[in-house]
């Protein structure tokens, strides 16, 4: 949806008016009007509150609704996505202050009857808290859990228990963080076995009702209500935005519902976050300001034990900037951001009926609402030399979805080192550098990034070195928007599989048009003959290129149709299996002519094409792709 030449523009308009003491809630509307016509984004919806200056606002900006000519307001409704999360942790901690259920409490205890393994149950059983700040080891929503046009309505211990395999602890509970929505589900069902009723209804009544939140919906997030705004792709091809649910549309069940299910206005909204900020005037309609301390805080993760400042809490996961916002944001179809910080006494909703991020406006809003702030206390550093024991070279060992860890560990790995009293990592893709607080321990050391752009951070600690339960060495980086867990890994090993897996297809690729050239060559000159080593090495290289066509989706609909049983997923079960069992019988027709006198054009390929596919199917095996069933995984 960006148009990349208006970038520069954008940047310099936000920050020209940066931390700027003329920069008035006129010019931020102004500027966003701008944005949004720039951008091509269809519509804005806002609610912005600065207690200190008596500013609470809510309405829209652009278009709800392109073909109807409807403008956004303050009451059009947009599906709100993960922000929904914060709705769910609210509602535990209205039970968790009515007596009813502790935060420690086992979730075994409360929801017996649903089906998930812990290989620790006995040493590290899960707990409420665990499931609210994502310390499961739960695998994210897998392709079979989207639930995509299914309309027939499940209740929540239906789906925790129809597609049970995500349910298993990967790692000790209550040590790593892994975002996963299924927590929320599991959440979601927790809130129905205390109160009795459904989550959604309790929801209604303990948030909605008494905040008058009264145009707030709870169900079906694509049903056309009224003032709902529609939402919208982008045509890159004809440079325009089109309804996103042209030809699709997602079922009753979509993301599991607890993790995803709130539709609501700026209006509301506004309600909603005005509650946060008067949280600390201890006469909460909700909650006490108890509850939302521990909600913004985390304490289950070896983040808490870090004092990671962006640690994700309860359904609220804090920003690193020089001012925290608390909060929370969701993506789908629509993107929305509900952010604030109780102590200045500001924060804001925004949401956009696309899925484009809007980082220009975050900024804008950021800069409005902390123009006025300074930091009036620094943390101080030691020497970063109690980090020594720690320098090597590290690999990612967690990832939000258990298929992709192969690959997330491409882009998390490299060499931690201290240099000149900084330590620097490039884990990242890029060098990073950090300080070390002084609160730090030999066991425990909390760091700072100190590179130029980031000295408002200057109190933020986003990344950790701690020894764990084995006494293995771990380091902990929040990059802002994930938080990734490493250990010391051999970088030899590590550039070796990633360096192999990523020539083996294009080796078997060329490798196999030689093949079919030299074939063709022959065939034209009447000399061809049937060759075996030949036609399984085509058919393995056709199986691996349609398994890759079918398994890297083009959009979300084509997401949610992994999961479900049609041609396609068939299509990539059968090929799964057909590709090792040919794969088998090439080995078996090389080794059987190897001592044949082959010209060097064919022992080449031949040779290495042996070497490809038996990486690619030890890579497959390794990671569970051979006799992959998406609709049951």
């Amino acid at each position: 949806m960006i148009k990349q030449h208006t970038i520069l523009t954008v940047f310099l308009l936000v920050f020209s008016y940066s931390f700027s003491q003329e920069l008035t809630f006129n010019k931020v509307k102004d500027s966003i009007l701008s944005i949004i016509e720039k951008e091509d984004i269809p519509g804005i919806s806002l609610a912005i509150i600065n207690k200190k200056d008596s500013l609470y606002w809510s309405g829209g900006f652009g278009m709800a609704d392109i073909e109807n000519n409807i403008p956004m307001t303050k009451n059009s409704l947009m599906f709100i996505a993960s922000t929904s999360k914060n709705f769910i942790a609210l509602s535990i901690m209205t039970l968790v202050e009515e007596g009813k259920v502790k935060l420690t409490t086992p979730i075994k205890d409360i929801i017996p009857e649903i089906n998930y393994k812990n290989p620790w149950k006995d040493t590290n059983p899960i707990t409420l808290e665990m499931v609210l700040e994502h310390t499961t080891g739960f695998d994210d929503t897998r392709y079979n859990n989207f639930i995509g046009e299914d309309d027939e309505y499940l209740t929540l211990k239906e789906l925790l228990n129809t597609y049970p395999n995500a349910l298993h602890s990967r790692w000790k509970p209550g040590t790593m963080f892994s975002y996963s929505n299924l927590n929320y589900t599991l959440a979601g069902y927790i809130i129905e076995k205390i109160t009795g009723m459904p989550f959604e209804a309790y929801v209604k009544q303990s948030i909605l009702d008494p905040l008058e939140m009264n145009e707030t919906k709870l169900t079906n997030p694509t049903a056309k209500y009224p003032n709902i705004a529609i939402p919208y792709g982008y045509d890159f091809k004809n440079q325009k935005n089109v309804p996103f649910f042209q030809n699709g549309k997602v079922g009753a069940n979509f993301m599991q519902r607890p993790a995803s299910f709130v539709i609501t206005s700026s209006k509301d909204m506004l309600k909603y976050l005005n509650f946060y900020l008067s949280a600390n005037e201890n006469n909460s309609l909700i909650v006490g300001k108890a509850s939302i301390d521990r909600m913004e805080n985390g304490e289950t993760s070896y983040d808490a034990k870090l004092g990671l400042d962006g640690r994700y809490g309860l359904g609220n996961k804090p920003g690193l900037r020089e001012v925290q916002l608390f909060g929370h944001h969701g993506n789908a179809w629509n993107t929305s951001f509900f952010l604030y910080n109780r102590e200045v006494g500001v924060g804001y909703y925004l949401a956009t009926n696309c899925s484009f991020g809007i980082p220009q406006i975050r900024r804008l809003l950021t800069a409005f609402l902390f123009k006025d702030y300074k930091i009036e206390t620094t943390r101080n550093y030691q020497s970063s030399e109690i980090a020594k024991p720690f320098e090597g070279f590290y690999e990612a060992v967690t990832s939000r979805n258990e298929m992709l860890l192969f690959f997330d560990q491409i882009r998390y790995a490299g060499n931690l080192k201290v240099e000149s009293d900084t330590v620097c990592f490039d884990g990242g893709l890029k060098q990073r550098k950090y300080k070390v607080f002084e609160n730090s321990t030999e066991k425990l050391i909390s760091l700072n990034r100190v590179d130029k752009r980031f000295e408002k951070q200057r109190n933020m600690s986003s990344l950790g070195l701690m020894y764990d339960e084995n006494n293995e060495q771990v380091l902990v980086w929040d990059t802002g928007t994930a938080t990734v867990y490493f250990k010391k890994k051999s970088a030899f090993i590590h550039y070796f599989k990633h360096i192999s897996l990523f020539a083996s297809i294009p080796i078997l690729a060329i490798a196999t048009l030689v093949i079919l050239i030299i074939s063709l060559i022959k065939t034209i000159k009447r000399r061809f003959k049937f060759s075996v080593i030949n036609t399984t090495i085509s058919i393995a290289t056709l199986s691996l290129a349609l398994m890759i066509f079918i398994g890297i989706p083009s959009g979300p609909f084509d997401l949610i149709a992994l999961g479900e049983m049609n041609l396609k997923t068939i299509l990539f079960f059968i090929l799964s299996m057909v590709f090792p069992l040919v794969s088998l019988i090439y080995i078996k027709e090389v080794v059987k002519h190897r001592n044949k006198s082959l010209s060097l054009w064919l022992k080449i390929p031949y040779s290495l094409i042996c070497f490809s596919i038996i990486y690619l199917n030890v890579f497959m095996l390794q990671n569970g792709f051979v006799g992959l069933q998406f609709w049951n995984y």
